[in-house]
């Protein structure tokens, strides 16, 4: 299984070096940006808006008055809604998509089990997440270093590990539908859809508390401000059951499969 995962990781390497230094780029143009506001004036603004809608978009009153609540606000709230996409597009290339393109059909074919293809792409996964977020960490850093803000190494580090979480849950998601579904559009665009779908019921959520019971539906809640907060325990943790449950079920989902030639 090892030089299986090593195969699926060499095919997205490219991709994975490009969305590591487009994140980067982007946390990197938002460290700078911060230089140029002026915190007392920015949270004295922000102050007659809606606490209700500010925290809907991921701000408080107080998110520009330090830099780990700027970047809370203007970019971490938002992330996993593009970082999701990479797993989710690994998932949906990597079976449904190597299906259409004749590829998946050689794979079976080699005298390994089932079992290991969707298991070796999960790892794949991980592994390709896990370096788009070392990218992010040291493209952040060198921003600090450049401009001189307060934002702790720990801290940036603290929020690429909450990234994980969230990420890998709709990757697996898409990774048990790409076992089932035959074309890669639709698995994307399913899971995709869920993506998207629980980042508004959370913003909706937040600004509408006749509606907070139904914050427990979406990843999101979950997933908190891990920069501003710190990691929760119990929402990563039910990130990574949901994560393990959708790429276990992609296992007997995969061997059940036909494989059109």
């Amino acid at each position: 299984m090892p030089e299986l995962v090593r195969h699926l990781h060499r095919r997205r390497l490219r991709s994975t070096i490009i969305w590591g230094l487009s994140i980067a780029l982007t946390s990197a143009l938002m460290a700078a940006a911060f230089t140029a506001i002026d915190p007392a004036a920015m949270e004295s603004l922000t102050k007659t808006v809606d606490p209700k809608l500010l925290e809907a978009f991921g701000s408080t009153p107080e998110s520009f008055s330090s830099a780990d609540g700027f970047m809370a606000g203007k970019l971490l709230s938002y992330m996993p809604l593009i970082l999701g996409f990479f797993p989710i597009l690994m998932a949906s290339r990597g079976i449904a998509g190597a299906e259409a393109d004749g590829s998946l059909d050689v794979l079976v074919t080699q005298p390994i089990p089932r079992w290991q293809i969707p298991a070796s792409l999960f790892i794949a996964s991980v592994i390709g997440l896990v370096e788009i977020l070392v990218i992010y960490v040291v493209g952040t850093e060198l921003a600090v270093v450049l401009t001189g803000i307060d934002l702790s190494l720990g801290k940036v580090v603290t929020s690429a590990i909450g990234l994980i979480p969230i990420s890998l849950a709709f990757g697996a998601l898409a990774l048990m539908l790409s076992a089932r579904v035959r074309k890669p559009g639709e698995v994307t665009g399913i899971a995709g859809g869920v993506l998207v779908a629980s980042y508004l019921l959370n913003t909706i959520v937040l600004i509408l508390p006749d509606l907070d019971d139904l914050k427990i539906l979406t990843a999101f809640h979950w997933y908190g401000s891990p920069i501003e907060r710190g990691l929760d325990g119990t929402g990563t943790a039910v990130l990574l059951v949901a994560a393990a449950l959708f790429a276990a079920a992609s296992i007997p989902l995969f061997n059940r499969r036909d494989i059109l030639a």
